[in-house]
């Protein structure tokens, strides 16, 4: 048995019924500073609307790490669209897609409504870059995105990186729906 106690670092939600921690990923090195970072999902975070849902964007770092980080205190979030989109139900590293030399992840916001209608879902690509991460970015702001086509799909409700699979020099991932 592990105590989690003794872990290196913990992070807490900042809201009740937020729901932080329903889905975390590794990235990757998203900022180009030689440490890995990662994602928390919390799909029912109201901050941009009820249930628009919040991913938090950590960057690694050689020391500072602490038990019980408020994730207020995230290097960067990003709010949902729209009210009940639930973003961040679904989080996920996706590689370096564009070959830039930094890594770049997925948010998955099953419930969107922007593609073929109610719960189409949506998937959005957030790009790495060396700095310019913030606190609190809505996802309209993504460099790209991915709408379902229809009704009831889902799309969005599992995002994955791919690896390349088809030997082009970028990676490529994958959207449930």
């Amino acid at each position: 048995d592990n105590d989690l106690s003794g872990a290196d670092a913990s992070f807490i939600g900042e809201d009740s019924g937020d729901y932080s921690g329903v889905a975390v990923s590794g990235v990757g090195d998203v900022n180009g500073d030689s440490y890995d970072d990662f994602i928390i999902g919390a799909h029912s975070d109201d901050d941009g609307g009820n249930l628009a849902g919040q991913t938090y964007l950590i960057l690694g770092k050689a020391t500072g790490w602490s038990m019980d980080t408020d994730l207020s205190d995230s290097d960067a979030s990003f709010w949902g669209e729209e009210e009940t989109d639930e973003s961040g139900y679904s989080v996920s590293g996706a590689g370096d897609v564009n070959g830039d030399g930094f890594d770049d992840f997925l948010i998955g916001a099953h419930h969107n409504d922007d593609g073929g209608g109610d719960y189409a879902g949506q998937t959005y690509l957030i790009l790495g870059k060396a700095s310019g991460w913030a606190m609190d970015t809505v996802l309209t702001d993504a460099d790209a995105s991915f709408i379902g086509e229809d009704v009831m799909d889902y799309s969005g409700y599992a995002v994955s990186s791919a690896g390349d699979v088809n030997g082009d020099g970028y990676d490529d991932f994958l959207i449930g729906a």
